[in-house]
């Protein structure tokens, strides 16, 4: 026979008398079977309960919607989608009651019966079961709620041996997770309400409104960090993975959640969240609500390598170091920052930028620098020509930029601009391809360009491989090392972004720097350093989405830069 059935939520404090105590257990009526019921029946049943237990007991009703939702989120109950024992102490646990109850209601002739069970979601024990029959709706709720106010017994609990007190905590934690996210939900609607409101007040023009009709579109998610679009298994060596990306709706973003974990999420759509991760592998589930709870999930799996010993970790980096360094030749830079341009905005971060990059580079890798600062077109362009005839065919050259950029859409084409540079005279303007053209003519085998601006006439990305083996690394990087590379490590902007942090740096140039000083890695390519830190550093603070690629018709033979620290 099919069943209707009717799925109210109360929470119910006990009380003595007219005083509340919060000692009291509290119960949470969950759902009531019905056979044969219309809709119009069982809501009155619903509300003859309601007030039943209000006359007996001290109740707070909450929306009958939450705990569909939370059933659907969560697949709790059957088939027909309603709830067996097992999936009412599940929720009673997720809302932190003491007891559930739930019950039948059958038509029997002109009649009604009705059996209620009260549940210790503690022990899983029935503790109780009340019937009763009536042919009125009104006195059969009497009846059941006198009896079972009359015969509740209801003593401390003892803990089921068949439940964990880290099950108990898990249950709670994703019944606060899940409250939360509704009231985000409900935050979101009140703000876009009271944009409403603000906007019908300055203008009545309809078309300036936000729409609050109701959409069935989910959000659109794109995450940034880790790059889940390279074709590899990404691998991870570190406990935490930190997600982020942004997520985009037309109605508004009420929540993202990474492994039911709340990402923080700016206005503009931004999140950014740290995951821990357990040995081998993890599925990652990053999902998006918007304000009318319109869902969309990403997911991808992250495997994290155990850690190898110290002392053979030591071993390999040892052996790859010197294995690497007896075939390399030198290592140059030239490094360019500027800050006081003449005609255009002046810069805050560039030249402290490109000082703390060269003396990284200098101290901590072993090159031979050359720092420029606030530099016109001529002498960016002249030092540039010099190296032509110093580097050697082993040798490997960084070139670092910080300063203002350009970009043209129509023709695909960016621009370095020196400090002597004017918006609307492009004749002092370095355009990217004669960078290009000066590095396709240098003799070393290895040449990056980290540009903290704009920078075109890139094509597919670098060499992508599965580094999880030391063996396989170890061959990976030789085989970088010994072909030709020109490279291109660019923040994603025109310009540098400086570090709301206070710390001096763009939030580029500050993420390159970390990475340098803390990759634990004594030999590594740039590559590796770009996806194991510098992308998500700079994703997760900014609009920025950096890129490492190779440059088109520079002479790319499949290679990577190699840095070694000292």
């Amino acid at each position: 026979m099919k069943k209707l059935f009717l799925v109210f939520f109360l929470v119910i404090y006990f009380f003595v008398g007219n005083t509340y105590s919060e000692n009291k257990p509290r119960v949470a009526v969950l759902d009531f079977v019905s056979e044969n019921f219309d809709p119009h029946t069982e809501v009155n049943m619903a509300k003859l309960l309601t007030n039943a237990l209000a006359q007996k007991l001290y109740i707070i009703v909450v929306d009958k919607d939450f705990i569909k939702r939370i059933s659907m989120e969560f697949k709790y109950g059957n088939e027909a989608n309603s709830l067996d024992d097992n999936a009412a102490i599940q929720i009673g646990k997720m809302v932190g009651v003491n007891f559930v109850i739930t019950g039948t209601i059958n038509r029997l002739g002109s009649s009604f019966k009705a059996e209620i069970k009260l549940i210790d979601v503690t022990t899983g024990q029935i503790k109780m079961t009340v019937s009763g029959k009536d042919d009125l709706l009104l006195n059969l709720s009497n009846k059941l709620v006198a009896a079972f106010v009359r015969d509740l017994n209801i003593e401390s609990q003892t803990e089921n041996p068949n439940s964990t007190k880290q099950e108990n905590i898990r249950l709670a934690e994703r019944g606060a997770a899940f409250k939360a996210r509704e009231a985000a939900i409900e935050a979101e609607k009140m703000r876009r309400t009271a944009i409403n409101t603000k906007k019908q007040e300055n203008d009545k023009s309809p078309s300036s409104y936000v729409k609050d009709t109701q959409d069935t579109t989910p959000p659109i998610i794109t995450i940034t960090s880790p790059d889940v679009k390279r074709s590899v298994n990404i691998i991870a060596k570190k406990a935490s993975l930190n997600v982020s990306g942004k997520v985009s709706d037309a109605s508004g973003v009420a929540l993202v959640t990474v492994n039911n974990q709340e990402a923080g999420l700016d206005e503009k759509g931004n999140f950014n969240a740290d995951i821990l991760l357990k040995v081998g592998e993890n599925q990652i589930v990053v999902t998006a609500v918007d304000i009318y709870r319109n869902e969309k999930i990403e997911r991808f799996t992250i495997n994290r390598k155990a850690m190898e010993t110290a002392k053979t970790n030591n071993i390999i980096e040892t052996t790859i170091s010197a294995s690497i360094e007896n075939s390399t030749g030198k290592y140059f830079a030239l490094v360019i920052g500027n800050n006081n341009y003449q005609y255009l905005s002046k810069l805050k971060t560039a030249v402290n930028d490109a000082r703390e990059i060269a003396k990284t580079l200098r101290e901590k890798y072993g090159f031979e620098t050359k720092l420029l600062e606030d530099a016109k077109r001529e002498n960016i362009l002249d030092n540039m020509n010099e190296y032509r005839t110093k580097l050697s065919q082993n040798d490997n050259f960084l070139i670092y930029y910080a300063g203002h950029g350009e970009f043209e859409k129509e023709a695909n084409k960016a621009y370095w601009l020196p400090v002597d540079a004017k918006r609307d005279n492009p004749s002092q303007w370095i355009i990217s391809d004669d960078i290009t053209s000066h590095i396709n003519r240098y003799k070393a085998r290895h040449v990056l360009i980290v540009s903290d601006s704009c920078y075109s006439g890139t094509m597919n990305r670098s060499v992508e491989t599965d580094l999880g083996k030391a063996g396989g690394r170890e061959e990976y990087i030789k085989k970088m090392a010994d072909r030709t590379s020109r490279t291109l490590m660019a923040s994603g902007g025109n310009e540098p972004v400086s570090d709301s942090g206070g710390k001096g740096h763009s939030i580029f140039a500050d993420s390159f720097l970390k990475a340098l000083a803390e990759i634990e890695l004594n030999t590594f390519t740039a590559d590796e350093i770009f996806y194991k830190s510098i992308r998500s550093l700079v994703a997760g603070r900014s609009e920025q989405v950096p890129e490492y690629k190779e440059i088109r018709n520079s002479g790319h033979e499949g290679g990577d830069f190699i840095f070694i620290k000292k």
